[in-house]
């Protein structure tokens, strides 16, 4: 049902973790900010824990590179 509901709203990638994180902040009246890199495939035929360590190395590479440019936009506004 979950599944059906994800490829009907058009979503490329469900996200948990920092949702709980920003709902804390959000209650709290704190601002948050959350940048992911994703590693589990959903149309992959492989199982979640071997997706997982397959893709860390390149997921985190991509993170960084994002991490950069963020940091590179954020300056030339500072």
């Amino acid at each position: 049902e979950e599944l059906a509901e994800i490829v009907a709203s058009g979503a490329v990638a469900k996200e948990m973790e920092a949702a709980a994180q920003a709902w804390i902040a959000a209650t709290a009246g704190v601002p948050f900010f959350a940048m992911k890199a994703i590693t589990n495939l959903l149309d992959e035929a492989a199982a979640s824990e071997e997706q997982f360590p397959a893709n860390l190395a390149v997921a985190t590479q991509a993170l960084a590179v994002q991490v950069e440019r963020l940091v590179a936009l954020l300056g030339q506004t500072a």
